[in-house]
């Protein structure tokens, strides 16, 4: 119960220079859609259905008490003009990057090491094939964590350079 109201009372203080400010700024959706061309039937569905389904939203209250809105740029099924309009409608990369890691960064370097930490010490078992894929596993989850932090987005930024199509 005590917990209960901690975490209730830490919700509050939370929330409470947002309701103070009266500001409820909307929770804002960019989508890139091929609106002429070949294409347009498919897109023209995309855009209702999005449309329909932010309507519905924002008559329950939004998202967490924000209106969703909804950004649409026209591509004509250009990849160039595709790629135009997802930066301009989002932030650049590395500050996605940035973003990214100081959200999910700790949390991966935290999993990577405590799921290796766990299987390592599978390495002082007197049974030899688990005392192996211990050493295996230690080293694949720490691999795996610096792909997810350091291969990936190097990946991304070598596929997605600008001037590129």
């Amino acid at each position: 119960m005590k917990r209960l109201a901690a975490l209730a009372l830490g919700l509050l203080a939370t929330a409470a220079p947002a309701l103070a400010a009266g500001e409820v700024r909307p929770i804002v959706i960019g989508q890139s859609l091929p609106l002429t061309g070949p294409a347009y039937p498919i897109a023209n569905r995309i855009q209702a259905g999005t449309r329909a389904l932010l309507e519905r939203l924002n008559a329950a209250g939004g998202l967490a008490g924000r209106p969703l809105e909804v950004v649409t740029l026209d591509d004509a099924g250009d990849r160039q003009r595709l790629s135009a309009n997802l930066q301009r409608l989002g932030v650049p990369l590395a500050e996605a990057y940035r973003r990214a890691l100081q959200f999910t960064g700790k949390v991966v370097v935290l999993v990577g090491f405590t799921l290796a930490a766990g299987v390592a010490t599978w390495a002082l078992s007197p049974i030899k094939f688990q005392a192996d894929m211990g050493i295996l596993l230690a080293f694949m989850f720490l691999w795996n964590m610096v792909g997810a932090l350091v291969l990936l987005p190097a990946l991304a930024r070598f596929m997605l350079r600008p001037g590129q199509a």
